[in-house]
C-alpha cells in the first residue's frame, strides 16, 4: 500500500469483494484512524475587561477512544486536556461549546481541523456531532464514511494535479516560513516562490491549490443544500480554473463568497500546523 497513491485501496479496491473489504478498512483504520486528531483551536485578543476565567485559547484535541454502535462504525474522539471537574478548564469548554453552536456548517468548522496520517485538513465529517461526559467532551462521526469523502478528495487531488501540472508544495511553504521568520525573506517574495513552484497564481501560503480547495468547498455546498447545482465541471476557464469554460451562467455572489470563505485563515492554520510538526520532528506533513 505505500507504494500506491492514499486513496487507491480504498476508492478503487475496497468494494471487489468481502475480503479485500475487510483487510482493506482494517489497514485504513489502524493507520488512518487510531493516531489522528481533531484539533478545537481558537486565538484571540482578549477583551479590554475581560470576564473572570476568561480565556483568548481554546484548545482541545480529540483522539480516538472507542465506537459508540455495536456495528463499530461511530467513532468517538475524547478530548484530551479539559474536564469538566477543574473549574478554569470547565468555563474552557463552555467556551467551546458557544463556539461550535455559532457556526454549525455541516463538514466545516474555521476553528476545527483534523490531523490524519501525515496530512491536515478543513474537511471534517459531514455527521461531526459533539457532546459532553461527567468529566470531559468528545466528538462522534461515521468514520467510513469519512474516509470515503477524504480519500476521494485526494484522489481529486491527484488528477487535478496530472491534468494540469500544478503541484501542491507544502513542504516548500515551511521552508519560505522559516525564512520569512529569520528576515531572510518578505512575505511577498514567499509567495512569489510558492506560485513558481506549484505552478499556478491560485496558491495558498500553505502551499495548497486554492482551485481544489474551492472545487471541494463547491461539491460541500451542494451536499449540505447551501448552493444550486450547476452543468458537470468537464473543463475549466485557465484564467480562474473554479469556473468551467463555457458556463453558460453566471457564478452567484454567494457561490464564489462560499467556496471563498475563510481562505487565508484556513491557509495559516494548516500552515501553523506543518510548522509544529516540523519543530517537534514529528512525521511531516506531506498533503
Amino acid at each position: 500500500m505505500p507504494d500506491q497513491p492514499r486513496w487507491q485501496p480504498w476508492v478503487k479496491y475496497r468494494a471487489l469483494n468481502r475480503a479485500f473489504k475487510k483487510e482493506i478498512e482494517d489497514y485504513y483504520f489502524k493507520h488512518w484512524i487510531i493516531g489522528s486528531e481533531i484539533w478545537v483551536k481558537r486565538d484571540e485578543p482578549a477583551p479590554p475587561d475581560p470576564p473572570y476565567l476568561y480565556s483568548p485559547y481554546l484548545h482541545e484535541c480529540y483522539i480516538f477512544s472507542g465506537f459508540r454502535d455495536s456495528e463499530q462504525r461511530i467513532a468517538v474522539f475524547e478530548g484530551q486536556r479539559l474536564r469538566w471537574t477543574d473549574p478554569r478548564e470547565r468555563e474552557h469548554l463552555i467556551q467551546i461549546q458557544k463556539m461550535l453552536n455559532q457556526f454549525d456548517e455541516q463538514g466545516y468548522h474555521p476553528y476545527i481541523t483534523f490531523e490524519i496520517e501525515k496530512g491536515v485538513t478543513d474537511l471534517l465529517p459531514i455527521d461531526l456531532r459533539f457532546g459532553n461526559t461527567l468529566t470531559s467532551s468528545y466528538f462522534t462521526f461515521d468514520w467510513r464514511t469519512y474516509l470515503s469523502t477524504l480519500l476521494d478528495e485526494l484522489r481529486h487531488l491527484d488528477e487535478y494535479e496530472e491534468s494540469t501540472g500544478c503541484k501542491s508544495q507544502i513542504r516548500l511553504a515551511v521552508e519560505l516560513r522559516w525564512k520569512v521568520d529569520d528576515s531572510e525573506m518578505s512575505h511577498k517574495e514567499a509567495m512569489l516562490h510558492l506560485v513558481q513552484a506549484a505552478g499556478t497564481e491560485l496558491v495558498g501560503r500553505d502551499g495548497r491549490l486554492l482551485a481544489i480547495r474551492r472545487h471541494r468547498r463547491y461539491r460541500l455546498g451542494l451536499k449540505i443544500g447551501k448552493l444550486r447545482p450547476r452543468p458537470p465541471l468537464h473543463s475549466f476557464d485557465p484564467i480562474d480554473p473554479f469556473i468551467p469554460r463555457g458556463y453558460l451562467y453566471p457564478v452567484t455572489v454567494l457561490e464564489r463568497r462560499f467556496t471563498h470563505l475563510d481562505e487565508e485563515h484556513v491557509a495559516e492554520t494548516l500552515l501553523d500546523f506543518a510548522i509544529i510538526s516540523d519543530q517537534a520532528r514529528d512525521v511531516q506533513i506531506e498533503w
